[in-house]
């Protein structure tokens, strides 16, 4: 049963001054996408809340496919008690999803939560974590089928690979060109463009890993990453114009020659969302492993056949 606990948490709006608070809270673990500071202040906007519950990170802001606000959190501190007040706080508040979603695996080892909790893989938020060295090489046979389409581009285009300076306006006047481009033929192009935006309010004190992939000296495609700690790379954005063959895996493999270059091991390209697609594409990388994810529920509030994993 849920404990009905007489307070929930107070959330504050997130800003820039959150930086290192976030990094206190999310340092002992590894760098899940969800909790890293670009990734919240990018995809979560205006929208993303902050909160501490018994020593634990608290997160609230908008689900990445259906812009309904969702509760998650990170820590190791009470995790039983918190699980009880975040779901308690979902039943009184119906325009969230009723569950914990992204709940980091590293944060749920060693716990025991009462038998009536549901508690679920949420496939469709593993962190895909790629070998930045293999995929700078990309050799044998399961890069085989990305080897030949990058082959195909460099062989078919004039192409060049650019490091890019976020602090440069003309890095910024060639992403936006990218976007004037798919107008008309990607979905969700506006939102995608503002939460790429926001990395503008950033560039001054946060550094940035990020490529562009031109053809005849116009962008096609970009990728910004946030370098962080424990020698991992988190990617932010990665986009392609796919009407050039190849050019999701030429500018893949360009962006793992940079992140190795640095000397990072681990690059966490994100997860795929439940995407069928992005899903394949993703795992056409040979990723070397994943960072797990949980949802957890109770029958009080949403049946199995209603959570999206």
């Amino acid at each position: 049963m849920i404990l009905a606990l007489p307070e929930f948490p107070s959330f504050s709006r997130m800003t820039i001054d959150h930086y290192s608070v976030i990094n206190q809270y999310t340092a002992q673990f590894p760098v899940y996408s969800d909790f890293t500071f670009a990734s919240l202040w990018c995809w979560g906007g205006d929208q993303c809340s902050l909160s501490d519950l018994n020593g634990n990170l608290v997160i609230r802001l908008p689900d990445y496919t259906t812009q309904n606000l969702f509760l998650s959190f990170i820590g190791r501190h009470k995790i039983p008690e918190t699980v009880d007040a975040l779901l308690a706080m979902i039943k009184s508040s119906p325009l969230m999803l009723p569950y914990l979603q992204a709940i980091p695996e590293d944060a749920l080892q060693g716990v025991t939560l009462d038998s009536s909790y549901q508690v679920l893989e949420n496939r469709s938020n593993y962190d895909y974590v790629c070998d930045p060295f293999l995929l700078a090489k990309m050799a044998g046979d399961p890069y085989k089928r990305l080897r030949n389409k990058i082959n195909r581009f460099m062989h078919q285009y004039q192409w060049q690979i650019k490091e890019l300076d976020l602090q440069d306006q003309q890095s910024w006047h060639d992403i936006e060109s990218v976007f004037v481009s798919w107008k008309g033929r990607h979905k969700k192009t506006e939102a995608l463009s503002k939460a790429i935006g926001r990395v503008r309010h950033l560039v001054d004190r946060m550094a940035f890993i990020a490529v562009g992939l031109y053809v005849e000296d116009h962008m096609i495609g970009f990728s910004i990453n946030e370098p962080s700690k424990l020698d991992y790379v988190s990617g932010l954005f990665l986009h392609a114009d796919t009407s050039y063959i190849g050019s999701f895996g030429m500018l893949t493999q360009q962006t793992a020659i940079l992140v190795a270059s640095k000397g990072h091991r681990h690059h966490n390209i994100q997860p795929d969302m439940g995407l069928p697609g992005l899903r394949e594409a993703k795992l056409l990388l040979r990723p070397a492993f994943y960072l797990k994810k949980w949802i957890i529920s109770h029958p009080d509030l949403a049946s199995s056949d209603r959570i999206a994993v």
